[in-house]
């Protein structure tokens, strides 16, 4: 379950005034926005809860003025979730500039109270970062300079990023400060035109991506700072089984190791016990010889 959402607008920048200063007055169009997935990327992470999910936005004005719709979910089959919706036109402050959408999944509990990996098997799993995007409302314009808007017409936009989880992964707050490369290419739709709030786009506006453009290593530091720090850091499974009904569970939130055992002996000596039989037998044997004696005695006497 989610607990926490962040909204980092990397407007704290050495040359963030000037570029803030021009988005305020940028309102031309045709403009293309893009949508990147920054983090996680097909690598390989420790396994933490909260982990964290960024999106990043390029040009953003493009997109978030408008009533656009992000969904996502992280899909790690029993031992990790987490879904979010984020609605571009609730964004503030200016959107010219690049936007970083962060959250966060976590762990799978025994209860929703209680995140601790109790379902992990194994040494790694696969998982999955899935989203959707979509204009909520987009207009048509006609010949006679009139307009329609449309909602629910914009075809919805999806795709997904396959990561791992593994005991000697990446710790996501090391992968985020040091990012190197260019993040998960999204989608890039072109608008053609801001119909009074209502963007006109020819079908899809769907065009080639550019996610090298946007220069995550420069707002690394940032972007590692407003994640959640981990709770629980998994190093090894979280229980074992021996044939002597031995189990460990390892405090994933720090060292401590707490050990239970239920050891006992359930086998005998087969010679004992055939002993003891062969001794009760014997002493049976022995009463009724005694007791056959002193009838045949009576009846010689009598």
């Amino acid at each position: 379950m989610l607990r926490n959402t962040f909204q980092l607008f990397c407007a704290a920048l050495a040359a963030a005034p000037a570029l803030v200063m021009a988005a305020d007055g940028d309102t031309s169009f045709p403009k293309v926005g893009e949508l990147d997935v920054v983090f996680p990327r097909n690598d390989t992470y420790a396994v933490v809860s909260p982990f964290p999910v960024i999106f990043g936005f390029q040009r953003s004005n493009a997109l978030l003025r408008f009533g656009t719709y992000l969904e996502w979910q992280v899909s790690c089959p029993l031992v990790m979730s987490g879904i979010g919706f984020f609605r571009g036109d609730e964004t503030r402050g200016p959107t010219q500039i690049p936007y970083y959408y962060v959250n966060e999944s976590r762990a799978t509990g025994k209860d929703v109270y209680k995140e601790d990996f109790h379902l992990w098997r194994g040494e790694s799993k696969q998982c999955t970062l899935s989203w959707k995007f979509e204009f909520g409302i987009d207009c048509k314009r006609y010949d006679n300079g009139t307009f329609e808007s449309r909602v629910g017409y914009y075809p919805e936009q999806s795709g997904s990023v396959n990561f791992t989880l593994a005991f000697d992964g990446k710790l996501p707050h090391d992968a985020i400060a040091g990012y190197e490369g260019c993040p998960v290419p999204a989608l890039a739709v072109e608008v053609q035109k801001n119909l009074t709030g209502c963007p006109e786009i020819n079908g899809a506006g769907l065009v080639d991506t550019k996610p090298c453009d946007l220069d995550v290593k420069s707002v690394a530091s940032s972007l590692a700072a407003a994640v959640a720090a981990p709770t629980i850091t998994l190093t090894e499974a979280p229980g074992s089984t021996t044939t002597s009904r031995s189990s460990t569970t390892r405090t994933t939130s720090g060292s401590r190791t707490s050990t239970t055992s239920a050891t006992g002996s359930g086998t005998s000596n087969n010679n004992d016990n055939q002993g003891s039989r062969y001794g009760a037998y014997g002493s049976t044997v022995a009463i009724l010889w005694c007791a056959l004696i002193g009838v045949f005695s009576f009846l010689v006497f009598i």
